[in-house]
């Protein structure tokens, strides 16, 4: 008995013109035309030929369909995941092109793109809005690429918050939201926005917070702005009012 890739292979003897003469069977039923298929389009872009019995066999097509499969990852060839997929038609969507063939068959390729794609992108107005925040906060230079480039300017935004404390505002809140769920609050919440706000984050759900009066005339100005009527919830739970606030900002940036 051998395996292949999680595929248990059987084979076994019978005899054939008495005891002296063995014949190999396999148990294998033939492969499907799907999986056939599969098998002769790897062999072409290899430039191999089907292995002997591959046709027949549903066990040799599918052990060189795993032996192919390993090399092309191996060689970065395989096909893109699809995070990396639904990522790359994202930057394109932005950007306005289309994803290139060769980028949505191969993950190398995929990778490249998106690479490529990330360090041409110019930061969004919000992007600079929280960089700009950061550095001023932390008495810090920013760099020229930070506002030119896209990744650049997120790598920034990334390390600035692990050094940058929360606000006041966020620093409350975690604390309400710990003394809430009689929890003793993490220390680098208080020391680290980027902390505080995946604290938040993942606590804030399991309990109503009302939101400040200064929350609630700010989005009351964008809701005028934008001639149209806060959600009910929005002036009873904090997070409701968050997201309707971050759903009028990005309408605002895309218009």
């Amino acid at each position: 008995m051998s395996s292949s890739f999680g595929r248990v292979q059987v084979r076994c003897c019978r005899f054939r013109d008495g005891p002296s003469q063995l014949e190999a069977v396999s148990t294998f039923p033939p492969p499907s035309e799907k999986q056939l298929d599969f098998a002769r389009r790897l062999a072409q872009e290899a430039d191999f030929d089907l292995p002997g019995g591959a046709e027949d066999d549903s066990g040799i097509c599918g052990e060189f369909i795993d032996e192919r499969l390993e090399e092309q990852n191996a060689r970065g060839l395989s096909p893109p995941t699809d995070k990396q997929n639904a990522f790359a038609e994202t930057l394109a969507k932005d950007a306005g092109v289309e994803v290139p063939a060769d980028a949505r068959a191969r993950r190398d390729r995929c990778s490249d793109f998106i690479n490529g794609m990330l360090a041409v992108r110019t930061p969004s107005k919000k992007d600079l809005n929280q960089v700009k925040f950061l550095t001023k906060r932390l008495g810090v230079e920013l760099p020229w690429e930070a506002l030119t480039r896209k990744d650049v300017c997120l790598r920034w935004i990334e390390v600035l918050e692990d050094f940058t404390p929360p606000t006041q505002l966020m620093a409350d809140l975690a604390q309400r939201l710990a003394e809430a769920m009689s929890m003793r609050l993490p220390e680098e919440v208080l020391q680290s926005r980027r902390s505080c706000e995946v604290f938040i984050n993942e606590h804030e759900g399991g309990i109503v917070v009302e939101p400040t009066v200064k929350q609630v005339q700010f989005a009351e100005t964008l809701a005028r702005a934008a001639g149209v009527s806060m959600p009910g919830e929005a002036y009873a739970c904090r997070k409701a009012l968050t997201d309707f606030i971050s759903r009028q900002k990005e309408a605002d940036v895309d218009g």
